[in-house]
């Protein structure tokens, strides 16, 4: 038996001029023995236009040669890309890794780069970098050793215009 579904509340309904939010949060805590824990934490939001871009999120496998990275469904799109998130995802094993292939593992850093500029960010195996730029379809990636498995998401931008 299906039952029909009700109608929204009037208050629920979509209106114009809804808002999306973008909200980043970051901590870092380093130790260094015998001293006190230094930490940094940061926070920020910002209030966007309603889109109707959605987060792109694929998995992906970068090897010694530069590639462009898969941008999905924001190649069309790139001036609505927000920040994109590189993840360096460690291997998965059923079993304890030897002490060779956790120094092989150590190795799989991947690079970021971009065409027009010859600065590379690196993220360790395990590790993730938020990484924004005016240009994204020119971003490439390569690992400095074997292949590594990494994960990309992007997040839509759709600022409120400035007023004059």
């Amino acid at each position: 038996m299906t039952t029909k579904a009700k109608p929204l509340p009037q208050d629920l309904k979509p209106q114009e001029n809804l808002y999306d939010r973008m909200s980043l949060q970051f901590s870092a805590h380093y130790e260094h023995l015998g001293d006190p824990i230094t930490s940094v934490i940061s926070n920020t939001s910002q209030v966007l236009l309603a889109s109707d871009l959605e987060v792109y999120s694929r998995r992906c496998k970068a090897d010694h040669v530069w590639d462009f990275v898969d941008l999905g469904w924001y190649k069309d799109h790139s001036d609505k890309i927000g920040l994109i998130l590189f993840e360096n995802l460690k291997p998965v094993r059923t079993v304890a890794p030897t002490q060779e292939e956790k120094l092989a593992d150590a190795k799989r850093v991947l690079v970021i780069g971009h065409v027009n500029n010859s600065t590379n960010v690196l993220v360790l195996p395990g590790c993730s970098q938020f990484v924004r730029v005016d240009h994204p379809s020119s971003l490439q990636v390569r690992c400095e050793f074997e292949e590594t498995n990494f994960r990309i998401t992007i997040f839509p931008y759709n600022p409120i215009p400035q007023k004059s």
